[in-house]
């Protein structure tokens, strides 16, 4: 007998192989017949003329807080996600201990406002964490990493010192901690505020223990904005080195000057891959990406945390001398390119910063330190420093993968950028059925099949007899984003169905109330272990 089965769909399974039409019979949460399934069911689901494929697999989002503030991540639903990798570019939220407490509270609550006076958001290691999202339950899997910004400030505190030996001894036991207690690898961050101030000596030694426990090191390169091939290359030495395997975020260039630089690098990575280095990236389809307010200012700007750049925004004699700096070394995105989707302020929330400039009469870099300093401290700006003939490469590479880059955001609060409501949508409905430049198989690969393999998961990722139900059943030919960066709340159309671990968690546009997610354990085998 089965739980349910799902009759007549169009199932293309995540091998990027054609769909063929078939039943798909579940039971106790698994895939156990594909083909005809001749039985008593609880419940039918008829897909007739839908795709039922496996569940979206999210290689990349920072929705770590999110899924404890509201688990049920309606607005990865929407999309047909069922499993999402957390903790990327750096951040997690743990290990939190004394010496990083406050600048990671102060972090949260700028840059992604999100409150602690309600629950507990941060954690002294994976396991609470781990034990907090069990507790409160989640609609999708979650596939957990560690940043590299938490276990730096959890050893040597927010500053641009190197770790003495003792410190980097302790920044090891952070990350040791971490695997044992089940995280997939370490992501890092060093385009960002303390971790630009990492070295490639440092990253080499905690890859170390990350190839020896067969895990991956997870990177937002370093000089990803102005020296692409320049941060791969750092990646790769990692890699050489260690025998770690690689894996890059959200490929990509910005500023107009770098301008299909990604065709580089992906060249870089094909020959790394030949010479033997284990090595994948993802990528989004924004030509418009989030960032820090602060990421223009100069580095040793950045140090201290929001109360530290504002004072010193904020003195006459330190600002001019801050301006002169970015006037000599501009910042690679034009302030034209610069727009600010939810400010305080509602006579400057929603414009460009060189329309804020003219509202203040003042010129852009001393519009920005406005901007910072009205907010006390860091925001978020979407910079429009992006191009299609890049994100075409990036998706031309045979083994690239996608990820949003988005958080799941809670229901009620307000979405900033579309990538947190429509991105696996959008990939469809632009690149397949209007552009054509994959065909539909290929692309659910892209976004299932390759991207369990890199995480090690053997059991999902595929519509197959053994595997996990995590399924989504859609309407490829009418598949809809709605995206629209100034209406990013908008929601897109055409997903039928979500299934995670067997259970209906979406159903023709609204979220159910369960919570059938797990937080995944690594395998320690990769595809290209």
């Amino acid at each position: 007998m089965y739980e349910m089965i799902i009759k007549n769909g169009f199932v293309i399974d995540g091998t990027g192989k054609d769909p063929y039409i078939s039943d798909v019979g579940i039971n106790d949460g698994k895939i156990v017949c594909i083909g005809e399934c001749h039985d008593n069911c609880e419940l039918i689901i008829n897909a007739d003329g839908k795709i039922v494929s496996p569940g979206f697999i999210d290689a990349h989002t920072h929705s770590e807080i999110p899924l404890l503030v509201d688990g049920s991540t309606t607005t990865a639903l929407r999309q047909g996600c069922t499993s999402l990798c957390v903790g990327n570019c750096g951040n997690s939220n743990f290990p939190i201990v004394e010496k990083n407490r406050e600048y990671y509270e102060d972090l949260i609550s700028k840059e992604f406002q999100f409150s602690m006076e309600k629950q507990k958001i941060h954690f002294e290691d994976f396991s609470s964490y781990k034990n907090a999202l069990n507790k409160s339950g989640v609609t999708v899997n979650v596939i957990p990493l560690v940043g590299y910004d938490e276990i730096r400030s959890a050893a040597i505190g927010v500053t641009d010192a190197v770790p003495d030996s003792e410190q980097l001894d302790l920044m090891k036991h952070y990350l040791s901690q971490a695997l044992e207690q089940g995280v997939f690898g370490m992501s890092t961050g060093l385009e960002y505020a303390p971790q630009i101030f990492s070295t490639t000596e440092d990253l080499i030694e905690l890859s170390k223990i990350l190839a020896l426990q067969k895990r991956l090191y997870i990177s937002h390169i370093r000089n990803m904005y102005d020296d692409l091939v320049g941060g791969i290359e750092e990646a790769l030495q990692i890699g050489r080195e260690t025998g770690v395997q690689l894996h890059l975020s959200h490929m990509q260039v910005n500023g107009y000057k770098y301008k299909g630089s990604v065709t580089d690098a992906v060249s870089v990575i094909e020959k790394a891959v030949s010479d033997g280095i284990k090595i994948t990236y993802d990528f989004h389809p924004w030509t418009g990406g989030m960032s820090p307010s602060i990421k223009p200012l100069p580095a040793w700007v950045k140090t201290g945390g929001n109360q530290e750049i504002v004072k010193k925004l904020s003195d006459p004699s330190l600002a001019a001398k801050i301006k002169k700096e970015m006037q000599e070394n501009p910042y690679y995105a034009r302030y034209e390119d610069m727009f600010f989707p939810s400010l305080k302020n509602p006579d400057i929330s929603g414009k460009f910063l060189t329309e804020i400039a003219d509202i203040l009469h003042v010129d852009p870099i001393d519009a920005l330190f406005f901007v910072i300093i009205d907010e006390g401290g860091s925001c978020l700006m979407i910079e429009f420093t992006m191009y299609e003939e890049d994100i075409k490469a990036a998706l031309s590479y045979p083994e690239s993968v996608i990820g949003s880059d988005n958080f799941a955001v809670p229901e009620g609060m307000h979405s900033n950028h579309p990538r947190h409501v429509c991105c696996f949508p959008y990939m469809i409905e632009k690149y397949v059925n209007k552009e054509k430049i994959v065909s539909l198989p290929e692309m659910i690969s892209k976004m299932t099949g390759k991207t369990a393999s890199i995480f090690g998961l053997k059991d999902r990722g595929l519509i197959k007899e053994g595997q996990w139900a995590d399924i989504v059943i859609f309407d490829a030919e009418n598949i809809t984003s709605n995206m629209d960066y100034k209406k990013p709340d908008a929601k897109p159309t055409g997903i039928s169905y979500v299934i995670v671990n067997g259970e209906i968690v979406y159903e023709n546009g609204e979220a159910t109330e369960k919570r059938p997610g797990k937080v995944l354990e690594p395998s320690g085998q990769h595809i290209l272990s």
